[in-house]
């Protein structure tokens, strides 16, 4: 099952890592793709790597620079309560 969060319409999963996974996602009232990183669950639970990837993502969605992708929205999902951040999808064509 896909995971939830308010706004955004998850389509699926296109990338797996040690911490988390992204998943290809839009916005309810936008065509524009974006990437959604979660925390995985199993280290959602270790308070170190949690306060880290949530001071991460908000500092990301702080930062802007032309040759960065943009960190766009941070929170956490609705039932599992795992944080999460949208970026841009990059596109490399």
């Amino acid at each position: 099952m896909l995971p939830q969060i308010h706004g955004l319409v998850i389509e699926n999963r296109i990338a797996d890592g040690s911490y988390g996974c992204v998943y290809k996602a839009r916005f309810d009232n936008e065509i524009r793709p974006v990437a959604v990183k979660i925390l995985n669950i199993e280290w959602a639970h270790v308070d170190a790597v949690r306060e880290e990837f949530e001071a991460e993502t908000k500092r990301l969605v702080k930062l802007r620079h032309p040759h960065l992708i943009d960190g766009l929205l941070c929170g956490v999902t609705v039932g599992d309560n795992l944080p999460y951040v949208v970026k841009e999808l990059a596109s490399f064509t």
